[in-house]
């Protein structure tokens, strides 16, 4: 779309429900129910490649 300005960089990622006890401090007490496995990921890019075929 000519109407979209081309990406500039910065961080992409994403975070998941388990995030919200960084959010909320009366949500604490579910970190010790968590699995280990990390609960949000963002990595700093300048150029981007993506592929829009749905």
């Amino acid at each position: 779309d000519p109407d979209i300005p081309s990406f500039a960089g910065g961080a992409i990622g994403y975070m998941d429900f388990d995030c919200a006890e960084w959010f909320e401090p009366t949500l604490k007490n579910a970190a010790s129910k968590r699995s280990g496995k990390a609960s949000g990921t963002f990595m700093f890019y300048r150029s981007l490649v993506a592929f829009d075929h749905v």
